[in-house]
């Protein structure tokens, strides 16, 4: 750190010492296991800072703003952490100030039930748990340990899509610091940037108020087909998915994500998590739809069972080792042509045996209210989000539970991207959340509108750099490769 730096982290230590906001420095006992998080990332923090509010946020900011200026050199650059999932690792960055917000995990529910107000930190079982006290859901990904902000404004995939919507559709409203130190509501432009467009660019999010439902049960569980023959179980189960969906429509009860990863005592699998939303009371097209799907391939196990969307967050989640080493790459299709199919076959089959690799296909379905969805009736309702075609987003999980692995593993999902990226049925798109940095290209992520407007936003809310380090980082164009 340069001697600007170092005296500007020592004022900064007064300052948080005076207001009483809680922080922690590398030689503090609780810095290790705060900095710790899903990826194995080595980089350090100068200082953790954990606020307790929107205005320790303001305070904070306040701060780093007056000691900043438009260059890197001998300013204080501050990272946001909202839950640190972050595939890349980019919540953590070397001798910057983190303001980790995990501590605003607040959920507060609107007198008609419609709508909560959550706090800029919380994380999906955190608000399942809050929410289902009360009778009610709300739309989440599927890990517990990822943190709602950053997973919604990116997009958010997840069960209830089909008949719910993306979760950047379920953002209602939205209060940021901004780069002055100003706690504000979020309107106009920037709520529309904040719908699609990441959590920190336009300020620190520190509440966001979002839809939610009456909490109904469900049907979940895995699907799983014949391990002995892995090659006809993907390829007969996605060449015969693709037409069944030509002449039926999925309903928008039902999400399926098919994957394959590595099973202990079974090896390499294919499986499809089969969910289904609402009461199967009186209604068999549940058991319908689970016959058709366990029918498209030679199927061996199926656990579909009655439970509950935190039960079932929460039981997804243990699955998953605690750390792992390496990265993910993304590639989105628009349907599973031929050529498609055979690609996906050949990655699955040459995916390494690490428990941590895998390939998971995430979907929007024709049905959800975020498909195909070019306007809304009212600005407040606009989003960035860009890929509203129906399409498959694939992740390529490059994990490993050791750094030899989780290298084998970023080596196999980089030439897996290299491969799938070049069939007939790719889209000229990626997902941000689970892109590698490489091939992050903000130009065909947005709308060149967007994009542009994005930008100018950018340039007016925080002219400092104050969130240089937000994402995405659309200060620059960031090129393919």
């Amino acid at each position: 750190m340069s001697s600007a730096e170092l005296n500007h982290l020592h004022a900064l230590g007064t300052f948080l010492l005076s207001a009483e906001i809680p922080h922690f420095y590398p030689d503090d006992p609780d810095y290790t296991a705060l900095q710790a998080s899903y990826t194995s990332n080595p980089a350090k923090p100068a200082v953790i800072i954990r606020p307790r509010s929107a205005e320790d946020v303001a305070e904070v900011v306040q701060f780093c703003s007056s000691n900043s200026s438009s260059t890197a050199n001998g300013s204080m650059p501050c990272v946001i952490r909202a839950g640190g999932h972050d595939l890349a690792g980019r919540h953590t960055v070397a001798d910057a100030v983190q303001i980790d917000l995990r501590l605003l995990d607040s959920v507060a529910i609107s007198p008609d039930k419609k709508t909560a107000r959550i706090g800029g930190g919380i994380l999906l079982d955190a608000l399942l748990t809050a929410l289902e006290k009360e009778g009610l859901t709300t739309v989440v990904g599927g890990i517990g340990t990822v943190g709602y902000v950053g997973w919604a404004t990116f997009g958010g995939y997840g069960d209830s899509v089909p008949g719910r919507g993306l979760g950047c559709d379920q953002i209602v409203a939205a209060k940021v610091v901004n780069a002055e130190g100003c706690i504000q509501e979020a309107s106009g432009q920037m709520l529309k940037a904040i719908r699609g467009g990441g959590p920190g660019n336009w300020g620190v999010i520190t509440e966001l108020t979002i839809k939610i439902y009456p909490l109904q049960e469900i049907q979940a569980g895995m699907i799983i087909f014949d391990p002995s023959d892995l090659r006809g179980s993907i390829s007969t189960y996605l060449t015969n998915y693709a037409s069944l969906v030509r002449t039926e429509q999925v309903p928008t009860s039902l999400y399926l994500q098919p994957m394959v990863f590595n099973l202990l005592g079974m090896g390499t699998v294919f499986m499809v998590s089969f969910v289904w939303t609402g009461s199967t009371i009186g209604d068999d097209n549940c058991k319908k739809w689970q016959a058709k799907i366990a029918g498209l391939a030679n199927c061996i196990q199926q656990t579909v069972a009655t439970t509950t969307p935190l039960k079932k967050l929460m039981d997804t989640t243990a699955m998953l080792p605690l750390q792992v080493h390496g990265g993910t790459h993304t590639v989105t299709l628009g349907e599973y042509s031929a050529q498609a199919v055979a690609a996906l076959v050949e990655v699955a089959l040459s995916m390494p045996k690490d428990l941590g690799c895998g390939l998971s296909i995430h979907a929007l379905q024709p049905c959800s209210p975020s498909s195909l969805k070019e306007s809304k009736e009212n600005e407040e309702e606009e989003s960035v989000y860009n890929c509203r075609q129906p399409h498959m987003m694939l992740e390529l999980v490059g994990f490993g539970t050791t750094e030899e692995a989780g290298l084998e593993g970023m080596n196999w999902a980089a030439e897996a991207r290299a491969m799938l990226s070049g069939v007939d049925a790719a889209l000229d798109w990626t997902y941000f959340s689970l892109a590698h940095p490489d091939h992050v290209d903000l130009n065909k992520m947005y709308t060149a509108e967007d994009y542009e407007v994005m930008k100018g936003l950018k340039k007016e809310v925080d002219p400092k750099g104050v969130f240089r380090y937000a994402l995405p980082q659309v200060t620059s164009i960031a090129s393919a490769r």
